[in-house]
């Protein structure tokens, strides 16, 4: 067998093998695969056999010698597919629920077919040599190439991928409906490209539950947000878009973004291109999209969290503590900030111990103030007049770190 070199930056792993089967001349990708499980499976590599039931793309890694997690997220869609996942596993240990996805969505194209750019086809003939098939051309609804802003060509049957993209344009060869020219494409759908584009290039996913709380945030600025539904509409931010698009059916089809059912703990590409859809219609620039996702994907659940324990740089460290003094114990302020939820900000907060003070009387404060310094719960109330229980209600999230907090907070004010 001849072996090409590892695959090439983003070269979707269907195309590699069709590549290996097109310069060695076999009948199908089945005999390669076939060829490949011989060498690993039953002669062995360095005398290592490996199980004849591994997962394709990790036998695939241990064929060119790659990393196995890499080699998914680099050269299948398993990276689009789990963009939105609060279980994120490692680079170097593959458990039971992560090999049963990457056998689920590895070996998946991304749309109907086979796609490719013109222009890119050109270019990698004369920087590698070949044309080969690129991930970002099989997102689904990415009908165009951002980088040339040429539209999509491909052939609708998925058998495509065991021959290389065409260097000449033949009448087999499909055009992606819509047409048109990309300049005046629509915003939207300039910005869903972009955001699945680096949704694909990411090799960790982010904690879906941080990013539908960061949507139901920006959707009740717009006054599209129903919170007893906990859902949003997206009809009037569509504007005009060609009725032949992918995404124009897409969302007459579901009228409304459920935010509670979207996404599973199990994702999928369909609710990956949903949620991109959410952030190209509720954003108005792709930066801002993008800056919001780096966010609340930084920040993160606090520790012990409805039971997750994640992200504790943020919550235990400083980080929260310094970020609530700054808005002065304001709730909805922290909330603006890390583009969250406020709802969901305070939950975060109170689980930290971190109580709102927003709305707090200045006798409450005085109280707590009072009782921080060792007052007993009983003379701080009665000093300032305040009820008992109120401040105990108040009190009873508050954690050891809210007394350096409000001398802070107290001190900011002073100056």
């Amino acid at each position: 067998m001849i072996i090409p070199n590892i695959p090439f930056p983003d070269e979707h792993v269907l195309g590699w093998l069709g590549r290996i089967r097109f310069f060695n001349h076999y009948p199908s990708v089945e005999h390669v695969i076939g060829e490949i499980k011989k060498q690993l499976c039953v002669d062995g590599k360095n005398g290592k056999v490996l199980p004849v039931d591994t997962p394709q793309l990790i036998l695939f890694a241990n064929f060119v010698e790659m990393n196995s997690y890499e080699f998914a997220m680099k050269h299948s869609m398993v990276s689009y597919a789990r963009a939105f996942d609060f279980d994120n596993f490692g680079a170097s240990i593959w458990n039971k629920k992560a090999v049963h996805f990457v056998r689920l969505h590895g070996m998946r194209a991304g749309k109907k077919g086979a796609w490719f750019c013109p222009v890119c086809v050109e270019e990698d003939i004369n920087y590698c040599g070949v044309p080969f098939w690129r991930r970002k051309h099989q997102i689904p609804a990415v009908d165009w190439c951002l980088k040339h802003g040429e539209q999509l060509l491909g052939f609708t049957d998925e058998s495509a991928f065991e021959n290389l993209p065409p260097v000449k344009i033949s009448p087999d060869v499909a055009i992606v409906s819509g047409g048109g020219n990309f300049k005046n494409l629509n915003s939207v759908i300039k910005r869903y490209m972009q955001i699945a584009i680096w949704l694909l290039e990411r090799e960790r996913p982010i904690d879906f539950r941080l990013v539908r709380w960061m949507l139901a945030h920006k959707a009740n600025e717009s006054g599209l947000f129903d919170n007893a539904t906990a859902r949003f509409s997206v009809e009037k931010l569509i504007g005009c878009l060609n009725p032949d698009h992918w995404m124009s059916f897409f969302v007459s089809k579901i009228g409304n973004f459920e935010l509670n059912s979207v996404l599973r703990k199990q994702t999928s590409q369909r609710s990956t291109s949903l949620y991109a859809i959410a952030l190209a219609v509720l954003y108005e620039s792709t930066e801002e999209a993008l800056h919001c996702l780096n966010s609340v994907e930084r920040i993160g659940c606090p520790p012990d969290f409805n039971g997750e324990r994640c992200h504790q740089e943020f919550w235990q460290g400083d980080s929260a503590t310094n970020a609530y003094i700054r808005h002065q114990g304001k709730h909805k302020d922290f909330a603006n900030e890390f583009s969250l939820d406020r709802y969901q900000s305070s939950r975060f907060l109170d689980a930290h111990g971190l109580p709102d003070l927003e709305g707090q009387s200045a006798d409450v404060i005085l109280a707590v103030k009072k009782f921080l310094e060792g007052d007993s719960l009983a003379e701080a109330a009665a000093e300032f007049g305040v009820e008992d229980r109120s401040l105990e209600v108040f009190l009873r999230v508050a954690s050891a770190r809210f007394a350096r907090s409000l001398q802070e907070i107290d001190d900011m004010m002073k100056m």
